[in-house]
């Protein structure tokens, strides 16, 4: 058995197998001599694919089998003289072509005739989003520190970086950042930020002007590429394999390539295999909803930032009202600003006659905290009005605070409309609320109980 047979065994388990089938199956043996290995492949585009992505894995899998170090030549197929097509062959320069800041000639797709395009400049990058105003916790500690190593070294360890979260994780800030900073540091990088939506569009527009010549040069005359919401290419077919040799053009030249998305490469849909198995190649991080502290230190940001007054159990209920989405909490934030600049005193009324506004409504046919209170009694055995007595009674404590934390998620009543309905303090309804949440991630007895209540609630609609 040759060496370069056992080698393909060997890499069949180490690789993918869209990978070994796509890139490694098809390389033909040729000869061995000499400490030194000659191996066909079919094309330029696969001979430099393979060099740049998985030659250590060849060098390493061949020294293991032959105990020593193995040379690798790649020779193009003399059967084969078929190049892969692509759009960069198709439209644009050849590949050892230098593209300028200034106007250069081109060759056209006949490659017969020469014309002038100008260079496109890169896209400028909103100045509010940077590195050091991007307030780092455990939730997107990995995906920060990715995105900065990707700043400072294009086409390094990280790439390409794929990023990923929900809505208002802050994606959309960490991509920016990497253009400001590249801006800052004044490093000789072009960056260019786009969306899919850009990106389709200009496509749509190359195809009705017949310029691709002017898509490629805007697109991968980079250093850096960023493109924001990748998960809407789904389903279009066209975009994705454009934008797949565009990929391709920019990964092979080393350069670095920066995406985000609202989920991961293996749950996105209508997006072809090709695709999916280039994001995967580089770092996958997820940015997770931000936890209690970080929002809150988000908070304590944006209030110094406007010199505005808010004191720590005001910052505690907006954050623990608000879970998810950044961009909620500097709604907010920006709505008492302009309250305090209307001479208003920050009040837990005024924060939760703003909060009415932003969290989600539940549906017309809302639950009612009279509902809820109902289900509560019955379950513990108890009357409405002992659960609504003021004094502390210790086997009410833990109904009561049920209700409240109830009404919380199930209402859009304020906390001082709760806090009313049971004769206490907003403050005695923000505790019940962390406790709750505490107790209920411990005791899975109590947790049960929880999810009974929620479930006849539910039932009524």
């Amino acid at each position: 058995m040759s060496l370069w047979i056992k080698a393909q065994e060997l890499l069949k388990k180490k690789l993918t197998p869209t990978v070994f089938n796509t890139w490694i199956k098809s390389i033909e043996f040729i000869k061995e001599e000499n400490g030194k290995i000659i191996l066909e492949v079919n094309n330029k585009f696969q001979k430099n694919l393979i060099e740049t992505a998985y030659l250590e894995s060849i060098k390493e899998t061949l020294k293991e089998i032959a105990h020593k170090d193995i040379s690798i030549l790649f020779t193009l197929s003399s059967k084969n003289k078929k190049i892969v097509t692509t759009l960069k062959e198709e439209f644009s320069a050849p590949d050892n072509s230098e593209v300028t800041n200034e106007s250069q000639p081109i060759l056209t797709p006949s490659g017969t005739k020469k014309k002038t395009v100008p260079f496109i400049p890169e896209n400028m990058f909103l100045q509010k989003f940077t590195f050091d105003n991007f307030i780092v916790g455990d939730s997107n500690r990995v995906a920060f520190s990715a995105a900065k190593a990707a700043a400072n070294k294009p086409g390094g360890n990280y790439n390409p970086l794929f990023l990923f979260g929900k809505r208002g994780v802050g994606k959309t800030h960490l991509l920016q950042a990497i253009g400001n900073f590249v801006k800052e540091k004044n490093l000789a990088y072009t960056v260019r930020y786009t969306t899919v939506d850009e990106f389709a569009n200009d496509f749509t527009k190359a195809i009705n002007t017949k310029d691709f010549i002017s898509f490629n040069n805007k697109y991968r005359n980079n250093d850096i590429l960023l493109i924001d919401d990748i998960n809407l290419f789904a389903g279009k077919k066209g975009n994705q394999t454009l934008f797949l040799h565009t990929f391709n053009a920019l990964y092979l030249s080393g350069k670095q390539i920066v995406l985000t998305s609202d989920r991961p490469p293996n749950e996105l849909k209508d997006i072809q295999a090709r695709l999916l198995n280039r994001f995967e190649q580089g770092l996958i991080a997820e940015i997770h909803s931000p936890e209690l502290e970080l929002r809150q230190k988000i908070l304590r940001q944006i209030a110094k930032k406007n010199k505005q007054i808010l004191d720590t159990q005001q910052i505690h209920y907006i954050a623990s009202r608000v879970t998810n989405d950044i961009r909620v909490l500097e709604g907010i934030m920006n709505r008492l600003v302009l309250e305090t600049e209307l001479g208003k005193k920050i009040s837990f009324e005024i924060i939760d006659s703003i909060l009415h506004y932003y969290m989600p409504k539940i549906r017309n046919n809302s639950i009612t905290l009279e509902q809820i209170v109902k289900k509560v009694v019955q379950y513990y055995k108890i009357s409405e009005a002992t659960l609504l007595d003021k004094r502390k009674n210790k086997h009410v404590v833990i109904p009561r605070q049920m209700a409240m934390y109830l009404a919380l998620e199930f209402t859009s009543l304020p906390v001082t409309g709760i806090a009313h309905y049971f004769n206490l303090s907003h403050s005695s309804v923000n505790y019940a609320q962390r406790k709750m949440k505490e107790m209920l991630s411990k005791d899975l007895y109590l947790k049960n109980t929880f999810d009974k209540i929620v479930a006849d609630l539910k039932d009524n609609f």
